[in-house]
């Protein structure tokens, strides 16, 4: 096509579309009156010969759609018009898709969405809903911080993520290709689109938003990528809450009527101050990914990885809150004036392999409040460690040159979580463990302390009010759960060998958790409730305790509950047992679903385990105290009897070996149960366990059952509504006891 002609389309002020494919425009074919075409909407140059568009194409202030497909001489892209929602550059083979100013542009046309939405102005076309991107498969950007095989990706969302205004919204994408031939999933016609669904998932899942993209092209090129940059104000306000914190997108496609294999996909969020950091020139984030998941930090400097073996000059120091120094290798010490940072709450020196000390702390720090130097080579810290009055969060996991912690650490009154997991080479612990009453989270797994200090440790952790976890895995030597404070939510005593982890009732440690278990039914009754369950995680070579209801192969399993299980006082709840190998997974999920008489079964709750990275192939027994009083009310009735447990993971595969369950009644309890009881804590971590009495204690309750027969019975009264299951239930185990006292009178 003639420049001639160009320049008198270039007058047409009205014009909404222009197609100019394959007129073999060449370099400069393009005037700049381009411009002036002020009322242009969707331009489509695709198969052009040009190298680069005019700078002026920003200006075109209501420009929708840019399609630049298989321009296979354009090299660069000018700024776009923020007014841009869809730009296809697939089949430029010589265009740098990982240019600044690309990215850049793209990230303008974002906000601009977002203020279109903020004064509810909203497209015609719900594809312009979104900005858009069509290009190769081979130029996905490295700074996509959620990506996966396959055509679903799941990426959890910050606490409060709602309400949190520095977070825009998501980068979504999926690359694809066509399926051969042969395949049968084919649509009646030869239509080309794209589509995404996304849902929340917290107590339920809830359904999102969907988009079917239909692309102005033929695609032949393969791989193909679709990006889309999704605002967060288009997710509906009821959907607004910290339950609902696990976005999932997936994705479909067909391609001239034949279904499109999704070969990977991934989930970005997307703050603004990666793009505030930047100057404006890039949506290139300069902070590395566990940076941009911290959303409380306003002023970040990431320097990850980087070679410096010093601290370089900090550019305006006294506003700067976060620190990234993670894996500087060459990095050997910190300098004192550290402490001079008035505004930093957040110190990384995780994976600093030649750090061998932390500088001495002249003066009171109130503002720094999380501490890494986990990976480090650090022997000691100074006993001025204590004037970080503000700290709440230490991470000195990993660090296998510490020999000792000073007893100045216990004067941190503001400390929360203390980890110091695999210091193997950890010889002395503070004494004074009981003063940190503010402590809620204690990781010492994998540690070499001998039985003296361990005493030491677990006196101290008796003292400790507000503990919530207590990691003690991979600890050699230890025989005894130590007795646990009413406020544990969550215990890891996993590959201890030598443990004894019987959770029974009649355990020590099945007591424990039976008083930490009611402590928490009365948090969550006061709406004050830290977690819904109880988590503990134990050796699991020997299965499923004998003691445990109809234990099963396999991951899932279907709990009846009693007749009347709402209102029954004695009855609290119930705990589920799983044996897995994690083998590469992360976490493993717990998914508790309640189903009702005509079949119909609805989401309760997820209970997550975190697995252990370096116990692939052993067994781990995972155990979940879960109280009625944590199932909805609105199930509350006896035509929901059935609970399904299911175990999987969200990440990666793991084998689920077998589960069970066990119905947490008050009774079972008892001093009397517990003295009484046909097994023995240590018979129920033998696999070859058998029934027997404590003949001993047995003798020492000298009346008969049948004396307190009568209150007994009238203390289950059988209601008209009850099942025979539940009588057959009580006199069964009266009988036992009848049958156990018998044989006690005879010795």
């Amino acid at each position: 096509m003639q420049g001639v002609v160009l320049s008198d389309i270039c007058g047409l002020y009205s014009l909404q579309v222009l197609d100019l494919s394959v007129c073999c425009i060449d370099e400069g074919g393009i005037p700049t009156e381009f411009c002036q075409l002020s009322s242009l909407q969707e331009l489509l140059l695709i198969g052009n010969p040009f190298r680069s568009i005019p700078a002026g194409i920003n200006q075109l202030s209501r420009l929708r759609l840019l399609d630049l497909g298989y321009c296979e001489e354009l090299r660069q892209i000018p700024a776009l018009p923020s007014s841009l929602r869809v730009l296809d550059v697939h089949g430029c083979k010589r265009l740098e898709t990982s240019s600044g100013l690309l990215w850049s542009s793209l990230f303008n046309c974002f906000k601009s969405l977002i203020q279109d939405l903020e004064c509810e102005i909203y497209p015609t076309e719900k594809s312009f809903a979104q900005v858009n991107l069509i290009s190769d498969g081979s130029g996905i950007p490295n700074w996509i911080s959620h990506h996966k095989k396959g055509a679903e990706v799941v990426a959890k969302l910050p606490q409060n993520w709602y309400k949190n205004d520095d977070l825009l919204g998501f980068v979504l994408y999926c690359v694809y290709y066509p399926l051969d031939n042969e395949s049968e999933e084919t649509l009646d016609n030869d239509a080309t689109y794209f589509e995404y669904g996304l849902t929340l998932r917290g107590r339920e899942i809830q359904f999102v938003d969907e988009l079917q993209f239909f692309p102005s092209f033929q695609c032949y090129v393969v791989p193909q990528m679709w990006m889309i940059y999704y605002p967060k104000l288009l997710i509906e306000k009821k959907y607004h809450s910290n339950k609902c914190r696990e976005l999932t997108a997936s994705f479909c496609g067909y391609l001239r009527g034949k279904a499109v294999k999704v070969e990977e996909c991934g989930i970005h969020l997307i703050y603004a101050h990666d793009h505030e950091q930047n100057h404006g020139k890039a949506m290139i984030s300069t902070v590395c990914r566990e940076c941009q998941g911290d959303v409380q930090s306003r002023r970040k400097l990431c320097l990850k990885g980087n070679a410096i073996n010093e601290l370089p000059t900090i550019e305006c120091p006294l506003e700067l809150d976060s620190l990234c120094l993670r894996e500087c290798k060459n990095l050997e010490h910190l300098p004192s004036s550290i402490c001079e940072l008035k505004s930093l709450t957040t110190l990384f020196c995780s994976g600093c392999s030649r750090l061998r000390s932390f500088p001495e702390i002249v003066e009171d720090v109130e503002n720094l409040r999380v501490l890494h130097l986990d990976g480090t080579a650090i022997e000691e810290l100074p006993a001025s460690i204590q004037y970080l009055r503000g700290l709440q969060y230490l991470n000195l996991s990993d660090c296998t040159n510490l020999v000792s912690l000073p007893e100045s650490i216990c004067n941190l009154s503001s400390l929360k979580t203390l980890d110091v997991s695999f210091c193997t080479k950890l010889e002395k612990f503070p004494e004074n463990l009981r003063s940190l009453q503010c402590l809620e989270d204690l990781r010492a797994s994998g540690l070499n302390l001998s039985m003296d200090c361990f005493s030491s440790i677990l006196a101290g952790i008796i003292q400790l009010s507000k503990l919530r976890v207590l990691q003690l895995s991979h600890c050699q030597g230890r025989r005894q759960v130590p007795e646990l404070r009413p406020s544990l939510r969550y215990l890891d005593v996993h590959s201890c060998t030598c443990l004894e982890t019987s959770s029974s009732p009649s355990s020590e440690l099945g007591f424990s958790l039976f008083k930490c278990f009611k402590s928490m039914i009365e948090e969550f009754e006061c709406d004050s409730y830290w977690n819904k369950a109880i988590r503990v995680v134990i050796l699991g070579n020997n299965g499923i305790p004998e003691w445990i209801s109809q234990p099963k192969k396999g991951s899932q399993i279907t709990i009846e509950l009693p007749m009347d299980w709402y209102r029954k006082d004695d009855f609290l709840g119930f705990a589920l047992y799983s044996i897995f190998i994690s083998m590469a997974c992360d976490e493993l999920n717990c998914e508790l679903s309640i189903c009702g008489d005509q079949s119909e079964c609805c989401h309760v709750d997820d209970v997550q385990f975190y697995c252990c990275p370096i116990c692939d192939e052993s067994s781990q027994m995972c155990v979940t105290y879960y109280p009625k009083v944590a199932i909805d009310k609105q199930y509350w009735s006896n035509e929901w009897r059935r609970l399904k447990a299911s175990f999987h993971s969200l990440d990666a595969p793991v084998e689920v070996k077998e589960c069970g369950y066990y119905l947490i009644y008050t009774r079972d309890y008892s001093d009397e149960q517990r003295s009484c009881d046909t097994r023995s804590a240590a018979e129920d971590t033998n696999s070859n366990a058998q029934t027997s009495y404590d003949w001993t204690q047995c003798t020492e309750h000298s009346d008969s059952p049948m004396d307190t027969t009568t209150q007994i019975i009238n203390s289950n009264v059988v209601d008209a509504q009850d099942d025979e299951e539940d009588h057959m239930h009580d006199w069964l185990e009266l009988l036992c006891k009848f049958v156990g006292w018998i044989c006690c009178r005879r010795c």
